[in-house]
C-alpha cells in the first residue's frame, strides 16, 4: 500500500512537473531567432535530463542494486559490455571498424565514446542524454520547414520535456540515438529538396543520417526510406516550381528508395527483422509479450515459445493487440504501473491533438505532413514485424512525429483557427477507457490459460 501510494504520488509529481515547466517556457518562444530558439530547447532538454539522469540512477541502484532497468538480463548491460570490450581492444590494437556494424551499430558508437572518455556506465549514459537533448532542436528545425516557428516552437518544447523521451534518454538504450537519427534524415533531406544538388553538404548528411539509422536497426530504413521518396516529389509551401535539375533529383531520389527497399526484401539480413509482416498479418501465432517477458525472467534461454490460441481467440486477440503501441496498458517493465500512468496521461493527450491534425487538415496539410505520417506507420508496422516483446522502447522512435502532429493542432487550436471538439474529446477518452478495461481483461484470460 505505501509503495502504492509512493507510485501514484511520483506520477503526480511527473504530471505537475511536466504542465509546469511546458506553461512557463511556452510563451518565450523568439519569433525571428530561430539559433537562440534552438539552442534554449537543447539547454532545457539537457537540464531536464540530468535530473531525471540522478533521479533515475538512483532509483535503479536502490531498486536493483545496478545501474541498468533489467538488471544483467536486459539489453542495456549486453550494449555496455559489448561497447567495454570494444573499447579495451581499440586500446591495445587500435581502432577497427567491426565485421558487421548494422547488427552493432549502438555498440559501436558507444564503443567509440568509452574509447575516447571511459568505459563506465554513466559516461555512456552522459552520451545518451547528450543525444536526448539533440532531439528538441533536430524537431524544431523541422517541423518550422514544415510549418513555421510556432509549430516548432511547442513541438521542440514537447520532445524536450516529454517524460517517456526524457526517461529512455537517462537509460543505456539505442532508441534515442535512432530517434534522432530519423528526425536528422527527415532534416537533411528536407534541406536537399529544397536546394537540389548544388547543396552538396546535405547530400553527405543524408547519408550519414540513414546510414546510422541502418546500423541501429536495419527495417527502420524501409521507412526513412519511403519517407524521403515521398519528401522529394511532394511541394511545401510557398515552394516555387523547380528547374531540370532538382525536377531529376526529385525523379531519382525515389528510385533509389525504392531500389534500397526491394534489395533489403530480397536480402537475408532482413530475417533478422523478426518473423515477418505476412505472419503477423495470418494470424498463425500471437506474440502476448507480457507472457514472453515473464517467461524470460525464469528461463536462461533466449528462446521462449510463442503462445499457440484458438482462432476465435485469435481473432480479438489481434484486435486489441495494437493498444500497447498507443499505450503501456498493463506493463510492468519500467517498475510499476502506476509510475507509467503519469506519462500515459500526457502522451493521450498529444495522441488527441495529432489525431485531430489529421482529421482536420487540408489536402495542403496532410501533403505536407506526409512524410512524417509515413514515419509513424512505418514504425507501427515494424514493431508488428519483430513482435511485441520489444514494444515499450521501440515506439520511442514515433514520439517525436507524433509530437509534431500534436503540436500543429494545438497551436491551430490556440489561434482559434481550428474549433474546440470537446465532445471528440470525451469520446476519445471513453473510448481509450473502454479499450484498456477490455485489453487488460484479455491479457488476463490469455495468460492465465
Amino acid at each position: 500500500m505505501i509503495n502504492t501510494l509512493l507510485d501514484v504520488t511520483a506520477a503526480i509529481l511527473v504530471v505537475a512537473l511536466f504542465v509546469s515547466l511546458y506553461r512557463f517556457w511556452l510563451p518565450r518562444q523568439r519569433e525571428t531567432d530561430h539559433r537562440t530558439n534552438m539552442m534554449a530547447l537543447f539547454l532545457l532538454g539537457l537540464v531536464v535530463r540530468i535530473v531525471a539522469l540522478v533521479a533515475v540512477e538512483v532509483w535503479l541502484r536502490t531498486s536493483n542494486g545496478t545501474p541498468f532497468l533489467f538488471g544483467a538480463l536486459g539489453d542495456d548491460s549486453r550494449y555496455h559490455m559489448a561497447a567495454a570490450d570494444l573499447a579495451r581492444e581499440w586500446s591495445l590494437e587500435g581502432f577497427r571498424v567491426p565485421s558487421v556494424l548494422y547488427t552493432r551499430g549502438f555498440e559501436t558508437a558507444l564503443g567509440l565514446v568509452y574509447w575516447v572518455m571511459s568505459p563506465t556506465v554513466l559516461v555512456g549514459k552522459a552520451f545518451n542524454v547528450l543525444v536526448g537533448a539533440l532531439i528538441a532542436p533536430a524537431v524544431y528545425r523541422l517541423a518550422n520547414d514544415l510549418e513555421g516557428p510556432r509549430v516548432a516552437w511547442t513541438a521542440g518544447l514537447l520532445c524536450a520535456l516529454f517524460p517517456p523521451l526524457v526517461f529512455w534518454s537517462t537509460l543505456l538504450y539505442k532508441d534515442t540515438l535512432l530517434t534522432f537519427a530519423l528526425v536528422s534524415v527527415l532534416v537533411s533531406g528536407l534541406r536537399f529538396r529544397e536546394s537540389g544538388f548544388p547543396s552538396l553538404p546535405a547530400v553527405p548528411l543524408t547519408i550519414a543520417a540513414i546510414g546510422v539509422v541502418g546500423a541501429l536497426r536495419l527495417q527502420s530504413v524501409l521507412v526513412v526510406g519511403t519517407a524521403l521518396a515521398v519528401l522529394a516529389i511532394v511541394r511545401v509551401q510557398g515552394q516555387a516550381r523547380t528547374g531540370i535539375v532538382r525536377t531529376m533529383a526529385r525523379l531519382i531520389l525515389p528510385l533509389a528508395a525504392v531500389a534500397l527497399v526491394a534489395w533489403i526484401f530480397s536480402s537475408r539480413q532482413f530475417a533478422i527483422g523478426g518473423p515477418g509482416v505476412w505472419q503477423y498479418l495470418g494470424l498463425e501465432r500471437i506474440n502476448v509479450f507480457y507472457e514472453v517477458r515473464s517467461a524470460a525472467f525464469e528461463t536462461s534461454s533466449t528462446q521462449v515459445e510463442n503462445t499457440f490460441l484458438s482462432v476465435p481467440i485469435q481473432l480479438v486477440a489481434t484486435f486489441f493487440l495494437p493498444l500497447p503501441l498507443f499505450l503501456n496498458v498493463g506493463s510492468e517493465w519500467a517498475g510499476s504501473e502506476e509510475v507509467m500512468l503519469g506519462s500515459d496521461f500526457v502522451w493521450l493527450w498529444l495522441l488527441f491533438h495529432a489525431m485531430v491534425a489529421i482529421a482536420s487538415g487540408r489536402k495542403r496539410e496532410f501533403v505536407v505532413w506526409l512524410p512524417v505520417l509515413i514515419v509513424i506507420a512505418g514504425t507501427a508496422v515494424g514493431i508488428a514485424t519483430r513482435g511485441y516483446a520489444m514494444i515499450y522502447r521501440h515506439k520511442v522512435q514515433m514520439y517525436p512525429f507524433v509530437i509534431m502532429l500534436a503540436a500543429s493542432a494545438l497551436v491551430r487550436t490556440a489561434d482559434r483557427t481550428w474549433p474546440r471538439r470537446p465532445h471528440a474529446a470525451l469520446l476519445f477518452w471513453g473510448g481509450m477507457g473502454v479499450l484498456i478495461v477490455i485489453y487488460n481483461y484479455l491479457r488476463v484470460s490469455l495468460v492465465s490459460r
